[in-house]
């Protein structure tokens, strides 16, 4: 049987990744990063045979 992995990845306004610390609202934790701040998620499903 096949496992499927499940990855959450916090995403910026434009759909790119954000690797920033953020706090729970979304907000960057250092302004200075230059990070917008995170407004989504987005969910990815990957299938591994056994």
């Amino acid at each position: 049987m096949a496992r499927i992995t499940v990855t959450v990845e916090p995403r910026h306004a434009n759909n790119s990744p954000c690797e920033h610390a953020v706090k729970p609202s979304g907000k960057p934790r250092d302004p200075e990063s230059g990070c917008p701040g995170r407004t989504a998620f987005a969910v990815v499903c990957s299938e591994h045979g056994d």
